[in-house]
């Protein structure tokens, strides 16, 4: 049985460069998107990250979670398309920067992408819009260190 119903893909644009400290900043509005809050495991491992240079545009996929889940389930469920970047995660910010409707959630539930941070670790980073604040806040979490509410969405490659 499925754990993942697919909603939607989304087009994002590549980037000739991306220095994770000069967008995801506390407190900030950086290419119109609202940053409330940033989490002590995401500032540890990715905000001293600098993605590859020129990174490809890509089609990212974006699916509803059935069930609870753990990372390894939903892992195991995307084969090797789980992994994506912070800057293809940031591009697909920028369409809802200040919370508009689309393809990520904005009711509070999160969004969950499987990025490596440093030492090459990969973390599921949750981005959620933080709906009494209004913006969004981003965390890391370790791997099967959380099992994921019914209803996130899931973002891939």
């Amino acid at each position: 049985m499925p754990l993942l119903i697919p909603v939607t893909t989304v087009e994002v644009d590549g980037i000739a460069s991306f220095v994770t400290k000069e967008k995801f900043r506390e407190g900030t509005v950086t290419d119109g998107v609202k940053m409330v809050w940033t989490g002590e495991n995401f500032d540890e491992n990715f905000l001293d990250k600098t993605e590859e240079k020129d990174v490809a545009g890509t089609l990212l996929r974006i699916q509803r979670l059935k069930n609870a889940s753990s990372d390894a389930q939903i892992i195991t469920e995307l084969g090797n398309t789980h992994e994506t970047t912070l800057s293809h995660c940031w591009e697909l910010l920028k369409k809802q920067g200040l919370g508009e409707n689309g393809a990520l959630l904005v009711n509070g539930y999160g969004n969950i992408a499987y990025i490596r941070g440093r030492y090459d670790i990969l973390w599921a980073v949750r981005f959620c819009w933080h709906i009494v604040v209004d913006g969004w806040g981003v965390e890391a979490h370790s791997q099967n260190s959380w099992e994921w509410y019914a209803g996130y969405h899931i973002i891939s490659r």
